[in-house]
């Protein structure tokens, strides 16, 4: 051959400039799955022996090719097609496969029909609030004196269907009694018809004006049976000695202890005869209903023949991240900005990820978070304004708001969870707090004065609101992302992968130590998504995540009807109203065919030397997917020659034979592809040339995607 009658001299010279130049394409054009592996020297024999082939990758006609680096490397990229492929968009939302009643709303289910968009189909919890069980009739009632306003003792008995654990007692009060009274109420066994055995009670509370008074009971709750009679009454042991009270006597008598007054309930208009005629107050029972979300949507006319069958749903999940600090904190603005107003709102979420520490807020030694054990202290304007009866623990998600108005002289503190609306603290201040804000020394989130105590947890949902807002207009939106434009809203940070301040006032912050961000936020809880089996209901997805979320169907997806619903992911006690955007929901199904790429790289021999050919795979990615990949090489006279085939995900054959390359021709590379579900694989393989009659060959690097 002619390269071999050259000088050896020559032949060095020559074979070194080759080696230079492909380990330098190999280094600069190695697919970066690659990097790093371990791999055969592009040479396999002494570089002095070795003569340059003048072979070269070009451009096929199918496909999508790429040539490098002096044509000695190429990508190839092709598709595993499907046929009847279909996004069938869901029909109804009127299914009651299960015959059970939906919980929940939809805002606007045909949003899920089309987009995915900027339109949404808000799924919106049902329950929340008390279901009453029994309540008396407040009508008719006689009141003679502004202390007696009450029956302080009645009983009830269960339909033969009641089941429940009673978690409130109602007293209604017809008027202001006065005095600034307590009632402390319980739930008792019947014994021959008086009260007996003492099952649950509640707390002591201030009748503070007329209406009902409704009371938690302490602890769990009371289960109570069909068909059983039961008591409530006032509780006469321990109770404050400035509460109403059932007394009983030989003559039963109830009264309210004030030391000068005590009227008789049975004689309440002077008279000497005890009379049951006069009855002044009402009970009820009653038990918190958790918030449910149970809604089923419907195809009635699906394809269920394809081979590849799976539920797509897009969801516009707002809250997606929060922050995660370990050691770190966030800076608020440039550190300055000043949330000591007259009166004003700070809010946020937080979580203590191993133990009860760190401080949550610092503008300034007297307007900053601290602890006593697991209760919060507020130094608000002064030190330890006030110390939570709350008492907090670590891994648990808490919104906490402090509300101050120098006006009014209040400080108060809302807390709430996950499972719980925020609630006003029994230690908040009225009208005796009497400190002024100061102005802003530092303003951190996640971390106090001087930066030495950082909380080990997660920060969610910053605001802060130049007013003193009430419960009312917390619990409205503590759980739901705004969009800071609200009236009052001064700087409200997501904390959505980002320090910006989307409120007005536009004060980005910053971070500092260690911290990021985390998909692990409070609201709103998981939502699993169900499938309906013929007889039951599978899960598909304990939670939806933002954008689209994939799942096979093909086991489910038996006839034209399919049933899937949606669920709240806590539906046990939970005191929150939750809601979620989907925004499309369909089935997509089709079946892939396999489909020949014929041709798409030519190996093109530019010299009358002839070479031999082969290709060997080194790496791959994700070919699970591949029902079939058979990469080959043919040419006009010779046929075919299979030199890589996958089947079923795996290798039946990671390197061909040699493939004669005569002088001056061009052998073609094809791809037959097959999948079995959508993705991305790749297949890397070296294309080897061989100078016959030795052991000597370079290696190109070939990169195929099959989408």
């Amino acid at each position: 051959m002619k390269g071999i009658k050259e000088s050896l001299s020559f032949k060095n010279i020559r074979g070194s400039i080759w080696l230079v130049l492909t380990v330098f394409i190999l280094f600069c054009y190695l697919p970066p799955s690659v990097i790093g592996s371990e791999y055969y020297s592009v040479l396999m024999q002494n570089y002095g022996a070795v003569v340059s082939p003048s072979v070269i990758l070009q451009d096929g006609i199918a496909g999508a090719s790429t040539i490098y680096a002096n044509n000695t490397s190429a990508k190839v990229s092709v598709s595993a097609p499907k046929t009847n492929n279909t996004e069938d968009y869901v029909d109804n939302n009127i299914s009651n496969i299960d015959n059970s009643a939906d919980e929940g709303t939809h805002s606007n289910f045909t949003a899920q029909q089309y987009g995915p968009d900027s339109i949404n189909d808000m799924l919106t919890e049902g329950g929340g609030g008390t279901v009453w069980l029994w309540q008396e009739d407040t009508s008719g009632y006689t009141s003679t004196s502004s202390y007696e306003t009450y029956q302080f003792w009645s009983s009830w008995t269960t339909n033969s269907t009641t089941s429940a654990v009673i978690t409130k007692i109602g007293i209604y009060v017809f008027a202001n009694p006065g005095n600034s009274p307590q009632v402390k109420l319980g739930i008792y066994n019947d014994n021959g018809g008086s009260p007996n055995n003492l099952l649950g009670e509640t707390n002591a509370a201030t009748i503070a004006g007329a209406g009902w008074l409704d009371l938690d009971i302490v602890g769990n709750g009371v289960n109570i049976s069909p068909s059983t009679t039961y008591h409530i009454a006032h509780i006469t042991n321990t109770a404050p000695t400035t509460q109403w009270r059932y007394l009983k006597t030989a003559t039963p008598v109830s009264r309210y202890r004030n030391n000068t007054v005590w009227p008789n309930l049975f004689n309440p208009a002077g008279t000497t005869t005890a009379s049951t005629s006069y009855r002044y107050g009402a009970y009820r029972v009653g038990y918190d209903e958790p918030c449910r979300l149970d809604l089923e949507v419907q195809w009635t006319n699906a394809d269920y023949n394809e081979t590849n069958e799976e539920l797509a749903i897009y969801v516009d999940k707002e809250n997606t991240y929060s922050l995660d600090a370990t050691g770190g904190y966030m800076i608020i603005g440039n550190g300055s900005p000043d949330w000591g107003s007259v009166t004003g709102t700070i809010s946020f979420w937080v979580k203590m990820d191993t133990s009860v520490q760190g401080r949550f807020w610092g503008q300034d030694g007297n307007m900053e978070t601290r602890w006593s054990g697991t209760n919060l202290i507020l130094d608000w304007g002064a030190t330890a304004s006030m110390t939570s009866a709350y008492s907090f623990s670590a891994d648990t998600w808490y919104f906490v708001a402090i509300v101050w108005d120098e006006n009014s002289n209040n400080l108060f503190l809302y807390v709430g969870d996950e499972n719980d609306v925020p609630t006003l603290d029994s230690n908040s201040l009225t009208g005796t707090w009497t400190s002024t804000t100061p102005a802003p020394t530092e303003n951190r989130f996640m971390n106090g004065l001087g930066g030495s105590e950082p909380v080990d947890g997660h920060g969610d949902d910053l605001r802060y609101w130049n007013i003193a807002r009430n419960l009312a207009q917390i619990q409205s939106d503590y759980n739901t992302e705004l969009t800071g434009s609200e009236i009052n809203l001064r700087s409200y940070f997501k904390l959505n992968n980002n320090f910006d301040d989307v409120g007005p006032d536009n004060n980005d912050g910053s971070g500092s130590g260690s911290y990021s961000f985390s998909t692990d936020v409070p609201f709103p809880e998981n939502v699993r998504v169900d499938v309906w089996n013929a007889t039951s209901w599978q899960n598909l997805f304990t939670d939806l995540t933002n954008g689209w979320n994939n799942v096979s169907v093909s086991s489910y997806l038996t006839s034209s009807n399919f049933t899937i619903r949606f669920k709240g992911g806590n539906e046990s006690g939970d005191g929150v109203q939750d809601s979620w955007n989907i925004d499309v929901t369909l089935l997509h199904t089709w079946t892939f065919v396999e489909t020949t790429y014929d041709y798409v790289l030519r190996v093109n021999n530019t010299v009358a030397d002839s070479w031999k050919i082969r290709l060997k795979k080194y790496s791959d990615s994700n070919i699970n997917r591949l029902q079939n990949c058979t990469i080959y090489f043919h040419n006009s006279t010779d046929g075919t020659s299979g030199q890589i085939c996958i089947d079923n995900g795996a290798y039946t054959q990671d390197v061909g034979a040699w493939y004669d390359l005569p002088s001056f021709s061009t052998i073609y590379i094809a791809i037959t592809v097959e999948a079995n579900s959508t993705g991305t694989s790749y297949v890397y393989v070296y294309l080897e040339i061989l100078i016959p009659n030795t052991t000597t060959y370079v290696q190109y690097i070939i990169t195929s995607e099959i989408n």
